[in-house]
């Protein structure tokens, strides 16, 4: 029979999802962030799931340009934060009306409510973010940065190319370049946006909620064809998406991810194409196996007899998974979860999901949590005893994906959306 159940995100919502960055807390039960990386890494070397704004990045580079200037040639986070503080007032006061969001609108927000003054300053309190060193533009966008060639490896210092973009883009901004210097180097500074420090914070919230046509194609040089990298895949991903054919919209989906296998074949980019085609078929596997696991989680108590009943009236067709493909990323998915037993779980779970076999599908999904939790140090989410389901971790399951969704379902980004965001700004937002 049918189990009922209600829905969750099981999706983790993560800041650097890289390979450089090692999985902290409970998220992620069958630790399929790290196979998922691995492959989004062969065709996109630079942004993280988060860096998916261009005005983001200008943000970041002016900021550093002002603090490595106050900080002996190398910038320090105290005055990037006030900084960052300083930007996100003047675009939220003086901004293009629609422009791109920003990080810590709401607080910002709240702040100006009947004020025409604020307080800038990196105590907790005046922060914009809970944390707006980890989770601002510090935090969140410096390794994409500097993997784009905009900052040196070994400070927080912009590289003279991007220097030279600064100075030549902003011109505008800098002129303001003492006020702000005064304003970002005091502990704490009062903005003043409706007096004395007005003409500063149009001119800032204005520079900072668009992108001139003029600022477009360095930006697009080194955050989506990232010519910083010796990368030639990415490289060609972005001549692909200068095509308005490939390049339709902002909405990720596995239809775009199609429109570019398509397009790679037909550029006779024949790795690009084979680098796609490998994560297409990744995904056949990890979106249905993360739904069949989070329609699982739902079922505590429950016969393992019975939730195969539920998945084989729900589901029942194997034929979208691509297994022939998925066989051939085992050398691969191996290195990623550093275990042959994780490796061929996963291969089991891939032919159970072609073949409808929900009952060892079941079986594997809870040996690769267990595996998974162990190696973090955790209990797994999920038991099987007696031949019922055992759910360890309290909280709700997720409903299972239609039948006729399944062919479409598509979980994890492999920095593929991070790329089609920043690319649809530069050429078509």
């Amino acid at each position: 029979a049918q189990v009922a159940c209600v829905a969750v995100l099981l999706v983790p919502f993560l800041t650097t999802l890289d390979p450089r960055a090692a999985v902290k807390g409970s998220r992620d039960p069958l630790g399929a962030q790290v196979i998922w990386t691995r492959l989004g890494r062969n065709v996109v070397t630079n942004l993280t799931t988060v860096t998916t704004s261009a005005n983001d990045f200008n943000t970041l580079l002016l900021g550093i340009y002002f603090a490595q200037r106050l900080d002996a040639g190398a910038a320090q986070p105290e005055v990037f934060l006030r900084w960052e503080q300083v930007a996100a007032y003047s675009r939220i006061k003086y901004g293009i009306p629609g422009g791109p969001a920003l990080r810590g609108v709401e607080r910002v927000r709240r702040n100006l409510e009947g004020a025409s003054r604020v307080d800038i300053s990196a105590h907790s309190v005046d922060q914009i973010l809970s944390d707006q060193k980890m989770y601002g533009l510090w935090g969140l966008y410096l390794g994409a940065a500097r993997a784009s060639g905009f900052i040196e490896e070994d400070a927080v210092r912009l590289t003279p190319a991007a220097d030279a973009y600064v100075t030549s883009a902003f011109g505008d901004v800098l002129e303001h370049r003492t006020a702000i210097m005064n304003l970002v180097r005091q502990e704490r500074s009062k903005l003043h946006l409706e007096s004395k420090h007005s003409n500063l914070c149009v001119t800032v919230g204005k520079a900072l909620s668009q992108i001139p046509q003029g600022l477009r194609e360095p930006l697009w040089n080194a955050l989506v064809a990232n010519e910083h990298s010796s990368n030639v895949e990415q490289r060609q991903l972005a001549k692909l998406l200068e095509d308005p054919e490939t390049l339709t919209d902002d909405e990720f989906s596995r239809a775009f991810v199609l429109r570019l296998q398509s397009a790679a074949q037909s550029h006779g980019y024949d790795e690009l194409r084979r680098r796609i085609e490998r994560i297409i078929a990744c995904e056949s596997v990890l979106a249905p196996a993360s739904a069949a696991l989070g329609f699982i989680l739902s079922c505590n108590r429950l016969l393992v007899a019975d939730i195969v009943d539920s998945l084989n009236e729900q589901w029942s067709d194997g034929s979208h998974i691509q297994l022939d493909v998925f066989r051939t990323l085992g050398e691969e998915i191996g290195t990623a979860v550093s275990s042959a037993e994780v490796n061929d779980l996963w291969q089991r779970a891939a032919a159970c999901l072609r073949e409808c076999n929900y009952d060892l599908l079941i079986r594997a999904l809870v040996d690769i949590n267990r595996l998974v939790m162990r190696s973090r140090g955790g209990a797994p989410w999920i038991e099987i005893k007696a031949e019922r389901l055992e759910v360890n971790i309290p909280g709700e399951g997720s409903a299972l994906p239609d039948k006729d969704a399944l062919p479409e379902l598509w979980r994890y980004p492999y920095f593929l959306h991070s790329i089609q965001s920043i690319a649809w700004q530069l050429k078509a937002g």
